[in-house]
Parts: structure tokens; C-alpha cells; sequence
């Protein structure tokens, strides 16, 4: 089919190829923009702002063995790019990611994908002060971390958890069904305090026995993957009463009744 002129008014034209404006050549085998065809090798590009331009697209050209130049752009000296990818000098090891901090890039031990697990490994034997990470937010991101000072610190060897202050949750508005213990001796009596020593450390410490404690307050005694715990503090309440009832009949005993 044979080439044809066609004429759109208000002075554009197109003719074999050839863009005109009021009869003067404006594009010829082209793309003008701001006043330019462009150079080779260059890509016509977006502005975001209905504006176009010619731009140089970023190449990639070595220059040295540990050295590569992105023209226009920025150089990075001393990193190798072997099947892998380099962040503060080192490749990572096998089972990292490369995570952001906000401001930089590293290998870290978190796996997943995302951060959806952390390998971990049982320490008994550090001996070092180890303080906790916790976060000042109910939700979001855990850049709202805060972390603990000498007030609250765990050591490892020992299973020592330490803390200056320890506040229990007790508020009425949170209990219901609330009554007064009875009978506080005659449970404590079934109940031996004891001295032992710890397996693991050698440490000798003072308590009770789980296995004790069940048969007479099983409500609070837990057992995870077969190991049994007590809850010490719900055995204040026993003592309380029990020292009161245990006033009363010296009371008693004084004014002779």
C-alpha cells in the first residue's frame, strides 16, 4: 500500500514519518522532546508530572576486578557480586536473609521469609547478664522496642531471673466469685517447707515440692511437657489466714477461754 498524507487541523501534519507544526519539521524519523531528538542509546521517560523527557538509563560496566560502575549513577568499590549479594562487607552465611534496620542492610539469623522464626539453642552454662527487649507499644512495629536496664536482667547458668520489683495483677475488678479461705492451718499442715539443691547448678535453695503441693492445692500447680510448677504467690493468702487464725486462738488462750 502506497503512502499517504494525511492533514490534522490546526497545523499538524504527519508525511512519510515526518511530524510538521505550521509547515515546520518537527520530528523526521523521531521523537522530539524540549527542543531534542535525543541521543543513542537514551529512553524517552516520565517525569510523574505529564512530562516527558530523554533520559541516559543506568549501564553497568566493570572498571576493576572488585569494582563496578553504574554510569549516572553511583560506584561501589569493594564489593563482589559472585551469585550472591554483599551487605556490610559479607555474603551472610546459609539459612540468613538480608534484612533492613531502617537505614541499612544485613545478614541476619532470622528465617522465614520475613522474619516468622529465629533459630534458637538452650545456654545453661553463660554465665553473663543477659537484659530483655520489650516494646512501649501495645501494636505496630517493634522500632517502638525498649530495652531493659540492671532492674531486670536474666543469667542463663543459674535460671536466676532477677527484678527490683514484682507486681502481681490483683485488682477486684478483674476476679469474681471472691471468698475468704478457711481452714488455712489445717491446708499448710499438709504441706512441708523444704531445703534442696538445685540438679542442674548444685545451688542450694528453699521451697516445696510440686508433687506435695497437687494433692491438696492442685488448682495451683502447672504442668508443661511433664514438668510440674507452683504458683508460690497463691499461697500468701493461705499464710495470711493462717497467722490470724493462729492469733485468735492465742487470744483465746490469753484470756483463758
Amino acid at each position: 500500500m502506497a503512502s499517504k498524507d494525511f492533514v490534522v487541523k490546526n497545523g499538524l501534519q504527519v508525511s512519510n514519518g515526518n511530524l510538521s507544526v505550521n509547515g515546520s519539521l518537527v520530528v523526521s524519523n523521531a521523537i522530539n522532546v524540549s527542543g531534542s531528538n535525543g541521543t543513542a542509546g537514551q529512553i524517552l521517560t516520565s517525569n510523574g508530572n505529564s512530562n516527558a523527557y530523554w533520559s541516559t538509563p543506568a549501564t553497568f560496566s566493570v572498571n576493576t576486578a572488585a569494582q563496578y560502575t553504574w554510569t549516572n549513577t553511583h560506584t561501589f568499590s569493594n564489593t563482589v557480586f559472585l551469585n550472591a549479594v554483599s551487605a556490610n562487607g559479607t555474603l551472610g552465611t546459609a539459612g540468613q536473609v538480608l534484612t533492613s534496620n531502617g537505614s541499612d542492610t544485613y545478614w541476619s539469623n532470622v528465617s522465614g521469609g520475613g522474619g516468622t522464626s529465629i533459630n534458637l539453642s538452650a545456654n545453661t552454662t553463660d554465665t553473663a547478664t543477659y537484659y530483655f527487649p520489650m516494646s512501649n507499644a501495645a501494636s505496630g512495629t517493634w522500632s517502638n522496642g525498649v530495652i531493659s536496664n540492671t532492674s531486670l536482667y536474666f543469667v542463663p547458668a543459674t535460671g536466676t531471673l532477677s527484678a527490683a520489683i514484682f507486681n502481681s495483677l490483683s485488682d477486684l475488678e478483674f476476679k469474681t466469685d471472691v471468698k475468704r479461705i478457711n481452714n488455712s492451718v489445717d491446708v499448710l499442715k499438709k504441706i512441708n517447707g523444704v531445703s534442696f539443691k538445685w540438679k542442674e547448678t548444685g545451688h542450694k535453695s528453699y521451697g516445696v515440692v510440686a508433687q506435695e503441693v497437687e494433692k491438696v492445692l492442685p488448682e495451683i500447680v502447672d504442668i508443661n511437657n511433664d514438668v510440674k510448677s507452683v504458683n508460690y504467690q497463691a499461697l500468701i493468702g493461705f499464710l495470711i489466714e493462717a497467722v490470724k487464725e493462729l492469733s485468735d486462738r492465742i487470744e483465746k488462750l490469753e484470756n483463758g477461754q
